[in-house]
């Protein structure tokens, strides 16, 4: 075949031989002339195929189907009895306990018919006073009049050498059996007999009635009724819609590069990227500030701060007493209602081996308002308990059976509780200080009291107290007591004498309201004061005044000159020439009393002509036992 013959043509339709194509200007040894005429170069052997990347994750479940219909609420459970006051009985005039034994004891105060549940209840009995004699006592009892039996002592009040009139608060806890039962509160006497448990119609001036009541303990709610069929479950709902397929797995890794083939052959794939390269040198400083970090954990809780501080109420004061007969009233109370009570209960315990629990519950049962502090009178009380139980048994119940200790200490309460009508923080130490100093009392038993009274602290005594404005002490016996008014010394004071004519100056005294006035030729110059005060023993009284008349002895040119009292008064005025000089124009003048008073009055009304007259008043001084009715002694 010559050179000039046309190209071959390829397999297939048309083929045919002929002549080589020209294979271009170019050398290349890798090209070889394939079967379609075309030179190319062989490509190199495909590498093997990667394993396949793991399954992904399964597309989330379709929704649920809808919930069926809920059942109907089964019926509501009966209603339960109303738990709160149960019954009430009222005892409005006094009752005389006159039997002697738990089988006879006299009948205080009866419920009425209640039909009871099985379930626990509360009874408690109250009277304003219950009355025992000279070493007598008491004991009151909680009776089941249904069955006839008495269900124990709700108090037992020991023998003491002393009448005792106290308020009683009692209370138990108790299950009754089911059904209608009746309930009262009997009293006897354990020594002698006819003793008093009072009660009164209420109202200013009587006594409130005493009570016998019974409560529930539950809340008042019904048993819950039962609970309602579930109801039927729904049809399933629709299947959920197929989830989404999950992302492809990771492409398997690149297979092995196939060996080169016939040079020439078509360039291979692109090989893997190459590892990320160092990171670049810090930017130029002050770039901008990155988000903020994420909040950081709550701390811990702190732990629970101290208790505050109990606060209670004042004693009341139905009486209106001015503060230091007040203070009267809550230092008897608190040595003969309280301390002494409290180391009776305590000798009780020890003597009859009760517990001090016990010991302690009746105590509290005996002092009103004593458990607003319970946790600081058991603690108080077991110091009591401990220090008899291992002192001397007889010091205790020499000092109970001694009235005279209890008069020493009621004397050094009322003389350190003073102006302040009751127990303070101001002067809970001085009281306590008081107490420790009395003479004439054994230091065992006084040391006990003491740290008693230093554990129960202000609001222990306070609230120990609550019933002792409601008594009348007698601090009568407490020895003297001195009591001035002394201008520029005292002038606070002044206002407890109530001028009706004059005025009272600040460091001067009391003045005519016109010194060195003129009234029809005459001078007129009048001083007229007076205090009053609830009861109070005076021993004397003594006026001090200042006058200019010529002759201030003499009787003419005063209308009215002196010193009267309740229970008299002090002729003539003062004493015509008795009266003592002391120095230039100043006179004094004293008057033994010796008598119980409620007022003390000084005039000194001089009309005369002697224009160069002046007077006033620049002192007085009065003296007494018992309850000083302005305050301490201050001379």
């Amino acid at each position: 075949m010559s050179g000039f013959d046309p190209t071959f043509s390829g397999a297939g339709s048309g083929h045919r031989g002929g002549s080589v194509p020209d294979p271009g200007a170019t050398a290349d040894a890798r090209l070889f002339l394939r079967q379609d005429a075309i030179f190319a170069i062989p490509a190199g052997s495909t590498g093997a195929t990667g394993a396949d990347g793991p399954t992904g994750a399964t597309g989330p479940a379709g929704p649920a189907g809808a919930t069926g219909t809920t059942g109907g609420v089964g019926a509501t459970g009966p209603a339960g009895a109303i738990e709160l006051e149960l019954g009430y009985a009222l005892v409005t005039a006094q009752v005389e306990v006159t039997a002697t034994s738990e089988d006879t004891a006299t009948v205080v105060a009866t419920l009425p018919s209640i039909v009871y549940t099985g379930d626990p209840v509360i009874f408690t009995f109250f009277t304003p006073q219950f009355y025992t004699a000279d070493h007598q006592g008491i004991t009151v009892i909680l009776h089941d009049d249904t069955a006839d039996v008495s269900l124990g002592k709700l108090m037992v009040q020991a023998q003491i050498d002393a009448s005792s009139e106290l308020p009683v608060f009692l209370g138990t806890r108790y299950t009754p059996a089911a059904g209608a039962r009746i309930y009262s509160a009997r009293a006897y006497c354990t020594s002698h007999s006819s003793q008093k448990i009072m009660g009164g119609p209420g109202g200013a001036g009587n006594a409130l009635p005493a009570y016998l009541r019974v409560t529930g303990i539950g809340d008042g709610s019904g048993p819950t009724g039962a609970t309602g069929a579930t109801g039927a479950t729904g049809a399933d709902g629709p299947t959920g819609a197929t989830g989404a397929t999950g992302p492809a797995g990771p492409t398997g890794a690149t297979g092995s590069t196939g060996a080169d083939g016939t040079p020439g052959g078509a360039t291979g794939p692109a090989g893997p990227t190459g590892a990320t390269g160092a990171t670049g040198a810090d930017g130029t400083p002050g770039g901008a500030t990155g988000p903020a970090g994420p909040t950081g954990a709550t701390g811990t809780t702190g732990g629970v701060g101290p208790s505050g501080t109990i606060t209670i109420d004042p004693p009341p004061n139905p009486l209106t007493n001015p503060a230091p007969v007040q203070a009267c009233a809550i230092a008897t109370y608190l040595a003969e209602n309280v301390l002494k009570t409290a180391v009776n209960q305590a000798v009780l315990g020890f003597q009859n081996d009760i517990s001090m629990v016990q010991t302690g519950a009746a105590m509290m049962a005996l002092i009103p308002g004593i458990g607003l502090e319970t946790a600081i009178v058991i603690d108080g009380f077991a110091i009591l308990y401990r220090a008899v139980g291992s002192g001397t048994i007889s010091d205790y119940t020499g000092a109970l059976a001694d009235p005279t200790v209890w008069a020493k200490i009621k004397c050094a309460i009322v003389a350190a509780i003073g102006n302040d009508g009751g127990i303070t923080t101001g002067n809970t130490a001085s009281v306590i200080a008081a107490v420790g100093g009395v003479t004439g009392v054994n230091s065992s038993v006084l040391g006990t009291i003491t740290d008693y009274m230093t554990k129960l602290g202000t609001s222990g005594m306070q609230a120990a107290v609550l019933a002792g404005g409601m008594i009348s002490g007698d601090c009568t016996g407490c020895g003297d007591w001195r009591f001035r008014w002394l201008p520029g010394t005292n002038d606070g004071d002044a206002h407890f004498w109530v001028p009706a004519v004059g005025i009272y100056t600040a460091g001067v005294g009391w003045e005519p309201i016109y010194p060195g006035g003129d009234h029809l030729g005459r001078l007129t110059l009048g001083i007229e004061i007076t205090t009053t005060f609830p009861e109070t023993f005076i021993t004397s009284m003594a006026v001090q005044w200042t006058a200019t008349e010529s002759e201030p002895y003499h009787s003419g040119g005063y209308a009215q000159r002196g010193m009267t009292a309740t229970s008299g008064s002090y002729p003539p005025g003062f004493q015509g020439t008795s009266f003592d000089s002391v120095g230039g124009n100043n006179y004094s003048d004293a008057w033994v009393i010796n008598s119980l008073e409620t007022f003390l009055h000084v005039v000194l009304d001089y009309e005369g002509d002697d224009h160069a007259t002046t007077e006033k008043v620049t002192g007085i001084q009065v003296t007494g036992t018992g309850v000083c009715p302005w305050g301490k002694s201050n001379y």
